[in-house]
């Protein structure tokens, strides 16, 4: 199991119970990303969902 990317079971636990109590974050993964990173991490996902149709956009 290691190399294994993403976050654990209980660290998405315990995001999802905050969510449903209306809890929020202190920080914002957002505030600590420039608008280019957040595109190549759109374009990752795309890619890997969908399969690279992510360029012709």
């Amino acid at each position: 199991m290691q190399g294994r990317k993403g976050f654990s079971l209980e660290t998405v636990r315990r995001a999802n119970m905050m969510m449903m109590l209306g809890i929020k974050p202190e920080h914002r993964v957002s505030d600590k990303l420039s608008r280019e990173d957040i595109e190549r991490a759109w374009q990752e996902a795309s890619r890997k969902v969908f399969g690279g149709g992510a360029e012709n956009d």
